[in-house]
């Protein structure tokens, strides 16, 4: 049995309606055990801007890391 979980919404739905919640913003959850397990997030899923923005500074220090790395492994190649 598949569930479409919204917040604190949780409907009983067959796997035919499945892309229609995902669609909607629901995700779809099946029960393991005694809970839900999320098996797909929904379509429209966003990330808060300050969650993109903390994400953008980590690539930015991540690939100046790299960048050095690089240089470093370049210097003693030679």
């Amino acid at each position: 049995m598949l569930y479409a979980v919204k917040g604190n919404r949780r409907l009983r739905i067959d796997e035919k309606e499945k892309d229609k919640y995902l669609a909607m913003g629901y995700d779809v959850a099946e029960v393991q055990g005694k809970k839900l397990k999320i098996i797909e997030v929904a379509t429209t899923r966003t990330v808060p801007y300050a969650k993109h923005k903390e994400a953008l500074g980590r690539i930015a220090a991540l690939e100046k890391e790299l960048n050095e790395l690089k240089k470093a492994q370049e210097k003693g190649g030679k």
